[in-house]
């Protein structure tokens, strides 16, 4: 019985976890357009960046190491479970705008 219910919990998990891939905005989506359509494993933006933080407390994205600087930013991962759900959907990435930058480039970019 214990398994049935984990198993029932789980799938809602998932199931609230995918809803919010669905429901990203277009500078999200940016974000997250080149752990997909790149293939990297980390994208680098600094610590103090609101849309990888807004990312980060969905549970999307995690800090990949403690170890970064102020102009290299720090490495952000993206979870293993949205990282498959975005390669098996990745119309959901359609009408993105934007992009990670480090520190150092959103310096050089205004």
């Amino acid at each position: 019985f214990i398994f049935i219910v984990q198993g029932h919990t789980h799938r809602q998990v998932q199931k609230k976890r995918q809803q919010t891939l669905h429901k990203l905005t277009p500078e999200e989506k940016g974000y997250l357009v080149p752990y997909i359509e790149g293939q990297q494993n980390s994208v680098y933006v600094g610590m103090e960046d609101g849309v990888m933080s807004g990312l980060r407390a969905k549970g999307i994205t995690y800090l990949a190491a403690n170890m970064g600087d102020v102009l290299n930013g720090f490495a952000f991962n993206l979870q293993p479970w949205a990282r498959e759900y975005l390669e098996s959907n990745p119309h959901l990435l359609d009408g993105y705008s934007g992009q990670p930058m480090t520190p150092q480039q959103k310096l050089h970019s205004r």
